[in-house]
């Protein structure tokens, strides 16, 4: 039996599956997309999917799931999807999406992510009241009516350490640069493929100084952009 959330919402159906859309979230982007029968980055999460057969893939923030049953699908021989969702609406949904589809491989966490474990105020509201849906955003401060406190936790605290890992993705609003500092171990020992949302220059080479600063070693280079995405390969996988 499934879990249905106790908010309105409806089920869109696209190639890759079944997606629990908040009503309160059909007038944003994605939602939108996807209650139209279409996928939303749909070559990020190809790209995704042709790294799984190398290792498990770190996918996230989870929003309502979207990437979820195609990345479930590609994932082989033991191999699994880790995602993470700090907002109580998006982590429902998403979670209803994993038993609407059935997703065996795939494992999500009611947190953010951080470079290391404690809480912070998460805005999913605006000042007028309406939800910010994917949009919401670690902030400093608390805003009555607007943040919610949640609990934040490295990947490497997340993550198990023996398991392999080929890629992390992240689109976090901005946090993502204290999420690569909290997967310094995963990094170190795994030298995964690292996706940013980062489509601006400045953004694109401020996170590859983060990556090469971090891990000198490595030697990550900015490989292309598909969609938003900033791919950052380490110098083995670009010889």
């Amino acid at each position: 039996m499934l879990n249905r959330p106790v908010f309105e919402f409806s089920i869109a159906t696209n190639p890759h599956g079944k997606f629990c859309i908040p009503k309160e979230y059909q007038h944003r982007p994605v939602p939108k997309m996807l209650l139209r029968g279409e996928i939303y980055e749909p070559e990020t999460q190809e790209y995704l999917a042709s790294l799984s057969e190398k290792g498990d893939i770190i996918c996230g923030g989870a929003f309502v799931g979207d990437f979820l049953p195609r990345l479930d699908r590609a994932a082989r021989f033991g191999g699994r999807v880790h995602t993470f969702e700090p907002n109580p609406t998006s982590f429902a949904s998403a979670q209803h999406t994993i038993e609407l589809n059935e997703l065996k491989n795939c494992i999500i966490h009611q947190c953010g992510v951080g470079q290391t474990s404690g809480t912070l105020n998460l805005q999913v509201a605006k000042p007028n009241g309406s939800a910010m849906a994917a949009r919401a955003r670690i902030v400093p401060d608390k805003i009555e009516g607007q943040t919610i406190e949640i609990p934040i936790i490295s990947l490497d605290s997340l993550i198990p350490a023996d398991r392999p890992i080929a890629a992390i993705q992240l689109d976090i609003e901005g946090h993502e640069e204290e999420a690569v500092k909290g997967a310094h171990r995963i990094i170190q020992e795994n030298r995964p493929v690292v996706i940013i949302e980062a489509e601006r220059p400045h953004k694109q080479q401020r996170f590859l100084k983060l990556l090469n600063d971090l891990f000198p070693e490595a030697g990550y280079q900015l490989d292309l952009i598909i969609e938003r995405n900033s791919v950052f390969l380490p110098r083995a996988a670009t010889a």
